[in-house]
């Protein structure tokens, strides 16, 4: 089969997954990532997604701070994965940080501030930034990053990442090459039975991932010249980003992407 064929094909098994697939969007910034705006939550509605927003709609506030009662981890757990945005203040989510880390529900993590070693405790390390346009593959079969290239953003912006340390059984799928030099850990996932760094004692019960998305402040656009907008991602970044969720989706009890991610190699 020619090569332009493979691509169609791959890309309609891509489409026909994303169809009628349920996530939700854990935001601090709902007006940025609302319905019509130029953002994740668009993008990936135009990836065929059924998209819920974090229904609170004060800015700088999530329905999902502080301890979350019985009936919104039914709710978060009714999603096939559930996605954390840079978007917001770490430090409304450590008040019970065990029910996050063993929420029964695929997580995409976009904020290195709640993987660290004084929030979430995924791994031993802490939160760095680094300017750059994206991060260096280290894995280039894993189905995050597989066909696509490292490049996150058109031009060099600041990347929240974690810090080079321990992330236990996890896979670091990509790593970024901090201001001092060393190999940081960039994209990291931890499937289902892969601990989190003893250091923190945390288990989880579904699959993990962290993927710096682009960084603007929790309360507002432009507060550091390394701010980024969701215009300056490039088609292979948000593309990494879909693909980050399809993966999860094969962990996803009942999800029509249970079918493992063997259909699209």
């Amino acid at each position: 089969m020619k090569k332009s064929a493979l691509f169609l094909v791959f890309c309609v098994c891509i489409a026909s997954v994303a169809m009628g697939q349920n996530i939700i969007i854990v935001t601090e910034q709902q007006q940025l990532e609302d319905v019509g705006t130029e953002s994740i939550s668009e993008y990936l509605r135009g990836q065929g997604y059924n998209v819920t927003l974090d229904p609170n709609a004060t800015v700088d506030d999530s329905e999902y701070e502080g301890v979350l009662t019985d009936e919104e981890i039914a709710y978060l757990e009714s999603f096939d994965v559930v996605v954390v945005h840079r978007s917001i203040s770490s430090g409304d989510y450590d008040d019970d940080i065990a029910q996050w880390n063993n929420l029964n529900v695929p997580m995409l993590n976009g904020s290195a501030y709640l993987p660290r070693n004084n929030r979430w405790f995924w791994a031993d390390v802490s939160q760095q930034r680094t300017v750059a346009t994206g991060v260096n593959i280290a894995i280039p079969d894993h189905p995050i990053v597989q066909g696509l290239t490292g490049e996150f953003f058109s031009i060099p912006l600041g990347i929240d990442h974690l810090s080079p340390g321990d992330v236990g059984e996890g896979s670091v799928v990509a790593t970024i090459t901090n201001d001092s030099g060393e190999e940081a850990n960039a994209i990291v996932v931890w499937e289902p039975d892969d601990a989190f760094t003893a250091a923190g004692g945390q288990e989880h019960t579904q699959a993990r991932v962290f993927l710096p998305f682009y960084r603007y402040h929790e309360n507002f656009v432009g507060s550091d010249p390394a701010d980024g907008l969701f215009t300056d991602y490039t088609e292979n970044g948000l593309k990494m980003i879909d693909q980050a969720i399809q993966y999860l989706m094969t962990f996803s009890e009942g999800s029509s992407g249970s079918q493992g991610w063997e259909l699209f190699k």
